[in-house]
């Protein structure tokens, strides 16, 4: 009876703790109907403020960037070739995220221009597929 009672209780802790740990309505448990790309645009930083009041070197801190011109090209452009207008084109929200939705399968280029200068990447999307580029400056 003893041993009957601490497995009762061990199957209700252990299927108490898997619904938080694991939600269905997350978003990137979502399919994406076509392809997807998410774009994160941050630049390192340097801060003197360190938590406990530290005395010293400062510290790295990773910030995102606003505002960042994303742009999405077709084909796998090269340094030279500004020819070509962009497929897709958005700026980055508050927390230095653009998501490029809708996306056919296929080649394509990614360029990111900032304050700080501009940067590009290629990449093959598939269907159904999220992809993930971090661009840092």
């Amino acid at each position: 009876m003893k041993n009957l009672l601490f497995l009762a209780f061990a199957l209700v802790g252990i299927t108490s703790c898997s619904s938080d740990s694991f939600e269905l309505t997350d978003d990137f448990l979502q399919v994406p109907e076509k392809s997807e790309i998410n774009v994160v645009v941050t630049y390192l930083d340097w801060s003197e403020q360190c938590e406990g009041g530290c005395i010293g070197d400062p510290v790295q801190v990773v910030t995102f960037l606003t505002n960042a011109n994303v742009k999405l090209f077709q084909g796998n452009l090269t340094g030279n070739d500004d020819s070509s207008s962009p497929f897709l084109q958005l700026k980055t929200n508050k927390d230095g995220r653009a998501l490029l939705e809708n996306v056919d399968p296929g080649d394509y280029t990614v360029i990111v221009e900032t304050t700080m200068g501009t940067k590009s990447r290629a990449l093959t999307t598939q269907l159904n597929k999220r992809s993930y580029i971090d661009f840092s400056f």
